[in-house]
């Protein structure tokens, strides 16, 4: 879902059963929601378009589709962030550091 007026960009897996929102992560204009398993289930992004264009995808394109991939490691979350445009795929790598 993205928020034009708002410039907020959210996808979010939904939980498994048994499963809840535990908290969120928050780096920069990227927050993350993470279930009681531990796993990523959302992500919202905070100015997307700046941040979007940051990661090589243009800044007026339209968005087909969005996804992303999550592992949580040690010292840090990756996040793959999956952007359909009309003319081409993109892919960002993130990493958020954990405190």
């Amino acid at each position: 879902m993205y928020d034009k007026e708002n410039d907020i960009l959210a996808v979010h897996k939904g939980f498994d059963s048994g499963e809840r929102f535990a908290s969120n992560v928050t780096a920069g204009d990227l927050v993350l929601d993470v279930s009681t398993r531990g796993r990523v289930r959302g992500i919202e992004i905070l100015n997307a378009r700046g941040f979007l264009a940051d990661a090589g995808i243009p800044r007026n394109a339209p968005l087909d589709a969005v996804a992303f991939e999550a592992r949580t490691r040690k010292s840090a979350i990756y996040v793959k962030l999956l952007v359909k445009t009309p003319a081409h795929e993109h892919a960002a790598m993130i990493a958020v550091p954990m405190m």
